[in-house]
């Protein structure tokens, strides 16, 4: 076991925060100063027509298909309506949970490699979460695209942990 004193390990932590801090920061100013992807949107159609005409109207036709499960639409459809009522702009509102759920994929990834059966892996967890936090594909999948795809990669860890 590594001396918690050591400067080593001090460096370490602290490179750690800053990646921690690189990468959040990098999210939130996507988040909060971007437009996002065109899934923005169109999720913000959907939303709005869920909304204002209900989920099977919907369904049966819009501004674009809506093919995406009923709970999806109705929780966007919800997050419409908040955003109606504080003038949270849909588009910030839409994209900064994903970029949470990502904060949870990088802290579930660690907590699989801690139980993996190479020391290896081990003993890397805390450098190779860092790296899947700033990776730029995960950063722009989580804060700039617009959909939910950071949720499927965090539930399917979050089942392996289980």
């Amino acid at each position: 076991m590594p001396d918690p004193e050591s400067p080593a390990l001090r460096f370490a932590a602290r490179w750690l925060w800053l990646a921690w801090l690189l990468g959040g920061t990098l999210r939130a100013l996507l988040v909060v100063f971007s437009d996002g992807t065109l899934d923005v949107p169109i999720w913000q159609a959907h939303a709005r027509s869920i909304s204002e005409r209900g989920l099977v109207a919907t369904y049966r036709g819009g501004p674009y298909l809506f093919n995406h499960p009923p709970l999806a639409g109705l929780l966007e459809a919800r997050l419409w309506e908040l955003c109606q009522a504080t003038g949270l702009p849909f588009r910030v509102a839409l994209r900064a949970p994903t970029a949470l759920i990502d904060a949870g994929t990088t802290w579930l990834l660690v907590q699989l490699l801690a139980r993996s059966g190479s020391r290896r892996l081990r003993d890397s967890r805390h450098l190779l979460g860092a790296l899947y936090w700033l990776s730029p594909l995960a950063i722009l999948f989580s804060a700039q695209h617009g959909n939910t795809d950071p949720a499927v990669a965090c539930s399917l860890l979050g089942a392996l942990l289980l």
